[in-house]
């Protein structure tokens, strides 16, 4: 492979030459996601995102330090950097704090499978700044990688990754008799479980610190803008060193951090924009099976009839659970 990447792979030097075109999106969000939004109307979506969540940035800084720009405040309070071997201790640290609350509030029943913080090799922080989730191999149990990222972001992390977060999706996937619901995922699906779960989270008063708080809505600014410069990479509106620049323009992150992002948005298309779905669908989902049950809704319940349909994208879930009337 490297002797092929060095000699016989010509690389397309054109400013759209990652994308993988408005058509291709189009097929993806409708045969994949299950969406019946086209590229255009996602994009708009992920932008009106973005300006809502800069608008709660905003208002929890000013309630830090109302004198300065939410930037300012979130870099003196914050502190973004750090070397990701001072992470893994509060990392994992937060995987059982989380885990602890989910199970306080009602999230989640069950136990799952161990859960460990690890450091990220040299090659996955080519593509990685912050950290991710590592399914369990035939010999290592499931990981959270950590590349880099600041300490209040850590609490958020491990909501999301962890319990009741992506981890808890995943171990509730390997355990269903269904073949395909194992085996087959939209991405949406355990990616939108991740932001939902860290959402939910933060509605039910998890880690209120208020850098925690600014720390956790500039996570999800990260997220919105993410799916913006996924869309509009891949629909050849942004070249690469544009979507790097739009990334450190509206965002408290270095240029390296911005290039890893592209990269990882390059190399996974429709990601970053299938986590933003993902929330959104499961979000309304979970408001309209309380409406639909009544005194009957219970948080865990839904979880646990959610967890039944695996990694499906979350329309077909809805129809599953018959409220796509």
């Amino acid at each position: 492979m490297r002797e092929a990447l060095h000699s016989e792979i010509a690389p397309d030097l054109s400013p759209g030459g990652v994308a993988i075109g408005e058509e291709e999106v189009d097929r993806r969000l409708h045969h994949e996601h299950a969406s019946v939004h086209n590229a255009a109307e996602v994009y708009r979506g992920a932008l009106r995102l973005a300006t809502e969540v800069e608008s709660e940035v905003i208002a929890v800084a000013a309630a830090i330090d109302s004198a300065r720009p939410w930037r300012e405040v979130y870099e003196e309070t914050v502190r973004p950097g750090g070397q990701a071997g001072s992470l893994l201790h509060p990392m994992g640290s937060a995987l059982g704090a989380a885990r602890r609350f989910a199970e306080t509030h009602g999230l989640v029943s069950g136990a799952a499978t161990p859960l460990v913080p690890v450091d990220a090799t040299g090659y996955e922080r080519v593509i990685e700044a912050g950290a991710f989730y590592r399914p369990a191999g035939a010999r290592t149990p499931a990981a959270v990688v950590v590349a880099g990222g600041a300490r209040p972001t850590v609490p958020w992390i491990a909501a999301r990754l962890g319990v009741p977060g992506i981890h808890l999706h995943r171990n509730r996937c390997d355990a269903l008799a269904s073949l395909v619901r194992r085996q087959i995922a939209a991405a949406s699906t355990p990616l939108g479980w991740s932001l939902y779960a860290g959402e939910l989270m933060r509605s039910l008063g998890y880690s209120p610190e208020p850098e925690s708080r600014l720390a956790e809505r500039v996570l999800f600014l990260r997220e919105a803008h993410l799916a913006v410069v996924d869309l509009a990479l891949h629909t050849k509106q942004l070249s690469p060193a544009e979507a790097i620049d739009h990334l450190t323009a509206r965002l408290p992150v270095d240029r390296r951090v911005a290039e890893a992002d592209v990269r990882r948005i390059a190399c996974y298309p429709l990601e970053a924009c299938a986590a933003i779905l993902g929330w959104k669908e499961l979000t309304r989902l979970r408001d309209d099976a309380r409406v639909a049950r009544g005194d009957k809704f219970t948080l865990s319940g839904f979880h646990e009839e959610v967890f039944g349909y695996g990694g499906l994208p979350v329309p077909l879930i809805r129809w599953g659970l018959g409220l796509d009337g």
